[in-house]
């Protein structure tokens, strides 16, 4: 009997210790639960952050591209002037030396 009160026991006590285990497994859980939320928003905070930061860049990048195509249209404008201008210069030359050539022969 003496046996039988002492294995009641040390299951009464197993049961306790198996209860206290049950409950820390469960604290233990919603931490693990609350550590990963955490980490998720830091995840999101973090790629929002970076998707902001891209925004940015992508804006920055697109006014240095405008700025660089009128750069280039500016120059291509300039370029056209001074084509023209060399092109008319050389035509006055030649009506200029066909007058004389004509003068001098007729």
């Amino acid at each position: 009997m003496a046996e039988a009160e002492a294995k009641a026991a040390e299951l009464e006590e197993a049961e306790k210790k198996m209860a206290e285990l049950q409950a820390e497994n469960g604290r233990l859980a919603d931490l693990v639960s609350s550590a990963e939320a955490e980490r998720q928003k830091a995840a999101i905070a973090m790629k929002d952050k970076y998707l902001r930061e891209l925004v940015k860049l992508e804006k920055r990048k697109d006014t240095e591209i405008s700025q660089l195509k009128k750069s280039v249209e500016a120059a291509e404008k300039q370029g056209y002037k001074q084509g023209y201008k060399k092109a008319e210069e050389a035509y006055v030359k030649q009506c200029d030396a066909a007058k004389e050539l004509f003068f001098k022969c007729g």
